[in-house]
């Protein structure tokens, strides 16, 4: 009797649990909403609602700038987009799962022998202007002294006595002609030398055969990078990092030239356009 008072009563329960999980099981899609709801009512799903944090990943010290710089200039290009609608947009955060990578290859290897090849030819283009000013200098002072010296030479024909003082004169105009004609010859060598520099110049600038790219965001099934392949100064790098740090956040591309989410890393501004703010509010849906 006890045993068939057991049973009755496990039973029981089975039925219990058969009910409730019905329930719940028939009524699962309303208890979602409402989860959903309760996360949106409280900002956790909505766009933008979290902010997404990121991290130091690879990093390759040839770049010539330290892990701490790096960070520090990701964090101002985090910054831009964070200011621009008052909201933690982006973080850094040691465990951050979006990882800002620096990596080295040929695309910053060929920026470097451009940057100094750069150096090189503006310093040349110094010295050039240098002797073209000497030589513009030497020879108004050769026009000057042979002027003198047809003068004496005109008065020689009167007064003997200044034979010595058109000798000396005519010295000193063929010391100039000499260094007026050195002058000349270093400004055409060095002419040359800047025009072969300019040639080899374009053609590293064309060696990959395509236009660099200098970053990219990637989201795939290995998690969430950003890819730094290139800059040539630290505005630059600040730049390129705003832009893919957009991509993060689902930004698309814009068509004005000096948005930072422009397609090319073209511009010199620091701060966001309009084109760059519309898109940005377009995303995270905020006025």
């Amino acid at each position: 009797m006890k045993f068939l008072i057991g049973l009755g009563k496990s039973l029981f329960y089975v039925m219990i649990v058969a009910v409730l999980s019905g329930m719940v099981y028939y009524n699962r899609v309303n208890y979602q909403n409402a989860y959903k709801n309760i996360r949106l009512s409280i900002g956790i799903d909505k766009p933008c609602g979290q902010p997404i944090k990121y991290s130091i990943g690879e990093f390759d010290e040839r770049f010539g700038i330290n892990r701490a710089d790096f960070l520090h200039i990701t964090n101002q290009a985090a910054q831009i987009w964070n200011l621009a609608i008052n909201k933690n947009l982006l973080t850094s955060s040691e465990d951050g799962g979006l990882k800002i990578n620096l990596i080295y290859d040929d695309r910053q290897s060929s920026t470097v022998q451009l940057n100094d090849m750069g150096s090189s030819i503006n310093s040349d283009k110094k010295s050039l202007n240098d002797l073209k000013t000497r030589y513009d200098s030497l020879k108004s002072s050769y026009n000057a002294k042979k002027a003198q010296v047809e003068s004496m030479m005109d008065s020689y024909k009167i007064d003997k006595s200044i034979y010595n003082q058109i000798n000396q004169a005519n010295q000193e105009l063929n010391a100039i002609v000499k260094d007026l004609n050195s002058t000349a010859d270093r400004i055409n060598s060095l002419g040359k030398s800047i025009n072969s520099d300019v040639s080899d110049y374009n053609t590293v600038s064309l060696s990959n055969g395509q236009e660099f790219q200098e970053g990219e965001y990637v989201s795939d099934k290995n998690g969430e990078r950003i890819n730094i392949y290139q800059y040539k100064d630290y505005g630059k790098l600040q730049r390129v990092l705003e832009h893919e740090l957009g991509h993060a956040l689902g930004l698309e591309h814009v068509e004005d030239p000096k948005a930072i989410m422009y397609t090319y890393n073209s511009g010199n501004n620091e701060k966001l356009t309009d084109a760059d703010l519309a898109e940005l509010k377009k995303v995270c849906q905020v006025k």
